[in-house]
């Protein structure tokens, strides 16, 4: 995060965005950074309002001391309280942050791994199903029966060595998608194996639409395994939310 006022230079790995105090000296969202964790994320929209971050409230807090709470290790996670100022409505986001210097650095055009996620009903991340044309889907196996190539029902436990256990897919969404070309690496935890296996796929261009859909039209639970039982928690929009990274 950096403050949009003053000549205030970004310290540390942040999330990529500017922030302020309004007309109502509230703590808002002022830009979404090209190439950061919330432009990533497809969760953080200028005009937010900023509740809390990390449990702590924002209320009357120097902006400056503010923008710090936003800092820290790269690939460390950061809560957040959004309040959407047409609705009022509050939502948390959680984001990973990511070195400054990578923010606003993607030129060229963005992608991601073509893969449709929810959280089964333990809160792990699953694939619902492969993006016809995507990454996942166009990946050639080097084996006979494709073990290298991401599946649906697959687990993903980490990204590029990051873990994803107790995210959600919109919250793991930053992780995925990057330059177009670029690799990404997956740990996955598939039924048929005891111990999880790497899958690296190299990311295409758009494949990375954020999609709400019902998670029962989402995947067919003819061929579901049983141990793949999705949640169905409400949201706002009336379904669990299923993502396309």
């Amino acid at each position: 995060v950096m403050m949009s006022h003053g000549n205030l230079q970004p310290v540390g790995h942040g999330i990529g965005c500017l922030i302020a105090r309004n007309s109502s000296s509230h703590c808002v969202v002022t830009k979404v950074v090209q190439g950061g964790a919330a432009s990533f994320s497809g969760q953080v929209f200028v005009g937010d309002r900023i509740i809390s971050v990390d449990g702590r409230y924002t209320g009357t807090i120097d902006t400056d001391m503010v923008g710090r709470w936003f800092l820290g290790e790269a690939g460390t996670t950061l809560s957040l309280i959004l309040r959407d100022p047409h609705s009022g409505m509050d939502r948390q986001v959680r984001l990973t942050r990511q070195p400054l210097a990578r923010v606003g650095s993607y030129g060229g055009e963005v992608g991601g791994i073509g893969a449709v996620l929810a959280n089964d009903a333990n809160g792990a991340i699953v694939v619902s199903r492969l993006v016809f044309g995507g990454a996942a889907a166009q990946t050639k196996p080097s084996d006979l029966f494709g073990e290298d190539r991401l599946k649906r029902y697959d687990k993903i436990l980490a990204v590029d060595g990051r873990s994803v256990v107790g995210l959600s897919p919109a919250d793991a969404r930053p992780l995925l998608v990057g330059p177009v070309g670029s690799t990404v690496r997956l740990t996955v935890k598939r039924a048929k194996y005891d111990v999880p296996i790497e899958i690296e796929l190299r990311r295409k261009a758009n494949q990375m639409q954020t999609q709400f859909v019902p998670l029962d039209a989402a995947s067919d639970p003819s061929d579901r395994p049983e141990s793949a039982t999705f949640t169905s928690r409400p949201t706002t929009h009336g379904y669990s939310p299923t993502f396309a990274t």
